[in-house]
């Protein structure tokens, strides 16, 4: 490809090394009106081209790296100090900025926004019209799409689905670690709690606290609170437990 046909460049002398990686900045070679950059405004580090195709009208601005076998393509943005990496893939119109990490073979596409210090790994996938933020982590095979949003500390992993906002609940914390806990419809187990190490159905939690808080009066009267409020909202009629 000529340099006539790039979207973009290497800026000369600007490698970075990331993860044992090389990576350099670049520079817009075109206007691009829709995201305010103009021929010869830097961008932020990638690996390779493979890592923000130039046939694609995607942008990697300031101090975003994106590197490995990740991709950034169609209308995606990536900027602040995101990085996307491992076989990570953003695309569609969606949008990661701040201090967001996505990576493993996650996916964030469609209209979907992740921010502030969010991460999305594994075989995550956000996409449609979602909003993850704050500090939540979405991973393993969990799905966040249409219009829900996922934020402060929530932890949503395992085979979770959730389409709206009334999906998922984080409450805290413990008396003793100040620990959250997140609960989330999931299409395994139907409702899935995840605290700390522990993952697993609201039967797991209910055992698991029992166990572990015995000899902690406080934290187990707490423990027990949440498990109460979890069947509260979600009902032991939309659980798998046996």
């Amino acid at each position: 490809m000529t340099k006539q046909s790039k979207r973009w460049e290497f800026v000369p002398n600007s490698e970075i090394k990331v993860d044992g990686r090389i990576l350099r900045r670049i520079r817009a070679l075109v206007n691009m009106p829709q995201y305010g950059v103009q021929a010869g405004d830097f961008g932020g580090y990638v690996e390779h081209e493979e890592n923000l195709p130039q046939k694609s009208h995607a942008w990697i601005f300031l101090n975003a790296q994106v590197y490995g076998k990740a991709k950034v393509f169609d209308y995606a943005q990536v900027y602040g100090k995101a990085k996307v990496f491992d076989y990570a893939q953003v695309y569609g119109k969606a949008k990661v900025f701040d201090h967001v990490q996505v990576s493993g073979k996650a996916q964030v596409f469609d209209n979907a926004w992740v921010s502030d210090y969010a991460l999305v790994c594994d075989n995550a996938r956000v996409y449609d019209d979602a909003w993850v933020y704050n500090r939540a982590r979405i991973y393993d095979d969990a799905r966040v799409y249409s219009a829900a949003h996922v934020y402060n500390r929530a932890w949503v992993g395992g085979d979770a689905v959730i389409c709206d906002s009334a999906d998922w609940i984080y409450v805290g914390p413990s008396a003793s670690s100040r620990r959250f806990t997140t609960a989330h419809r999931d299409a395994e187990l139907g409702v899935r709690v995840n605290c700390g190490c522990f993952s697993g159905s609201l039967a797991e939690f209910a055992a698991a606290i029992e166990k572990t808080h015995q000899n902690s009066p406080q934290d187990l009267a707490r423990y027990r609170a949440f498990h109460r409020l979890i069947m509260d909202v979600f009902g032991k009629e939309n659980t798998n437990d046996k």
